[in-house]
């Protein structure tokens, strides 16, 4: 099943000392962290809601190639208009989402890895007698959470569907929010404990001949645009210029020696882009390339280094 991480980064931190996701959490902020979890639990395919600090938090990621959508009413509306911002975008085009906030850092991919194990259509992690992030839930559920007006956010939202919630018990504190001193003993050792779980294999695959002329910010682009159907557009979602992408394409094209981005100007509608069937063929097949690519690095990683970093 394809499960796509959604992370709502847009409100002010409920700390007024608080950066929320741009607060440092060792050498790295709480959103690189959360970022870097997902992708060490094999989670390729991340959108993130921005709003407060936007525009910092967009440069910080630019190079993650994640996907950013804005809420721009942040300050007047809750959560779940995030999640709904997220899940209007998303919807059609993944099984499941894992869904998470921007301040809640130390969950480790093990946490991540046990949700996605279940088959189940609402999942969360449990510890302590208290439920946290990440929560995993299937996309069936989509337009039940888009209609809903009720308060409560998304908990409320997924109670109110009358799916059956499945609870997977973890020992993993760093499932809650985490507003802790950073010279606190129990913030240090969440830091280490959390720090052991993140090793993980760094993978920048590009295909190339001269020099690399497709990877996964082009991926990711050409995603995007088939998804607006406008290259400016997709350029606001990666944090990328409009200059930047148009080489991008231009240099994929010469390389491939055949057109991959159809331009359509002006006209009722404006200017509009779209992937040419073969744009689309060789992103299907490169998708597929990568997640057996990410699967066998893994096995490999398990396989050599068995538990040397958690020992």
């Amino acid at each position: 099943m394809k499960t796509v991480a959604l992370i709502a980064a847009a409100g002010f931190p409920g700390n007024p000392d608080s950066d929320g996701p741009m607060d440092k959490t060792g050498a790295i902020t709480a959103i690189e962290r959360i970022v870097a979890t997902l992708r060490n639990a094999g989670i390729s395919s991340i959108v993130i809601v921005t709003g407060h600090n936007s525009e910092e938090l967009e440069r910080l990621l630019a190079s993650n190639h994640v996907v950013f959508l804005k809420n721009h009413h942040y300050g007047t509306t809750d959560m779940l208009e995030s999640v709904k911002i997220g899940l209007r975008f998303l919807k059609g085009k993944f099984d499941r989402i894992l869904f998470t906030i921007g301040d809640v850092p130390f969950f480790t991919s093990d946490t991540v890895k046990q949700l996605l194990a279940s088959k189940e259509p609402i999942v969360v992690p449990y510890c302590d007698g208290e439920q946290g992030h990440p929560v995993l839930f299937s996309s069936h559920l989509t337009d039940f959470i888009l209609d809903f007006k009720e308060s409560g956010g998304l908990q409320a939202a997924l109670h109110a569907s009358q799916t059956g919630i499945t609870f997977i018990q973890t020992e993993d504190r760093g499932i809650f929010h985490t507003d802790l001193e950073e010279s606190s003993e129990e913030y240090q050792e969440l830091l280490k404990l959390h720090n052991q779980h993140l090793v993980r294999v760094n993978l920048r695959v590009g295909l190339a001949r001269e020099k690399v002329f497709f990877d996964e910010q082009v991926s990711t682009l050409l995603m995007l645009i088939d998804e607006t159907g406008n290259v400016r557009e997709a350029c606001k979602h990666m944090h990328i210029s409009y200059t930047t992408s148009w080489n991008l394409i231009q240099k994929l094209e010469q390389e491939l020696h055949c057109q991959m981005v159809s331009r359509a100007q002006g006209g009722a509608r404006g200017s509009h882009s779209e992937l040419t069937p073969t744009a689309r063929e060789f992103l299907h097949l490169y998708s597929n390339y990568m997640e057996e690519v990410r699967r066998q690095a893994s096995r490999l990683f398990e396989e050599q280094f068995k538990d040397f970093f958690r020992s």
